[in-house]
């Protein structure tokens, strides 16, 4: 026998275990309350679930956007605002692989 009694591990004295919508039912109708009052908790319906992914991929492609135009707005900001560089050597490959080069030169 374990060593530890918690009380999940205690023998119930109070009668057969019971779910909780049991639990809340039986104290319910122990206030006068019968169980046609009872509201019952539905499992999520299958619409939902996909509409839940249609909101997750919705959001993952927003976040993705923002992440894109904020980097696009650093690098506009670095090049032409402090680099006084103009605004049309951003649109060249030359400027992108001198970028890339500066990063990744050995």
């Amino acid at each position: 026998m374990n060593e530890y009694t918690g009380p999940e591990q205690q023998e119930r004295t109070d009668g057969p275990r019971r779910s909780r919508m049991q639990n809340r039912s039986g104290e319910q109708e122990q206030r006068g309350e019968s169980q046609a009052d009872v509201k019952e908790v539905e499992a999520p319906k299958a619409g939902r679930r996909k509409r839940r992914w249609v909101w997750r991929l919705v959001w993952t492609l927003v976040i993705l956007i923002i992440l894109l135009a904020a980097g696009f707005g650093g690098v506009v900001v670095g090049y032409v605002f402090f680099g006084k560089q103009p605004w049309s050597d951003l649109l060249e490959w030359s400027t992108w692989r001198h970028v890339y080069d500066l990063v990744f030169s050995p």
